[in-house]
């Protein structure tokens, strides 16, 4: 048995102080170990000389933490997989609501710009979308009844 304090866990549990500490091994991975003081009481007086309550020794345990590194490392490794899906559907979802609350309206009101300037005075761009896009086709399709009747208006010779 070893008499000889190896540490300062070692050194620590024998002046009466539990101790504990994670390290790694030489091969890398983690070590839990634990030093706790093995305390002389009255009843160890049958076996052992000593004095009552104090430090007749040290215990030391240590557990190796690689098998536990490792599923942690499978779980790390699930959740990056996991993670990047969740991200990856999130950023679809903004895409699409991005697409469908901004893009289609701006596209029908481009559609719509170019078939006034193609001459096509009753086209209409109908959006309803419940927003500031909603109130801008609205504008833009009364711009377009507008510019149908003075077109109309110029047809017949009848000005207002």
């Amino acid at each position: 048995m070893d008499e000889v304090p190896r540490d300062a866990l070692d050194r620590a549990a024998l002046e009466g102080v539990p101790s504990q500490a994670v390290n790694r091994s030489h091969s890398g991975y983690k070590v839990a170990r634990t030093v706790m003081p093995v305390l002389y009481d009255k009843s160890c007086g049958k076996c052992h000389f000593g004095r009552s309550g104090g430090v007749s020794g040290a215990l030391s345990v240590t557990v190796s933490m690689k098998e536990h590194e490792r599923i942690i490392s499978s779980h790390r490794i699930k959740f990056y997989i996991w993670g990047g899906a969740i991200l990856l559907a999130t950023s679809f979802a903004v895409l699409m609501l991005v697409h469908r609350r901004l893009l289609e309206p701006l596209e029908s009101l481009r559609q719509g710009a170019l078939e006034l300037a193609g001459g096509r005075f009753d086209y209409r761009v109908h959006l309803r979308s419940g927003d500031e896009f909603e109130e801008l086709g609205e504008a833009f399709d009364g711009m377009a009844a507008s510019l149908a009747a003075a077109a109309e208006d110029l047809r017949h010779g009848s000005f207002p």
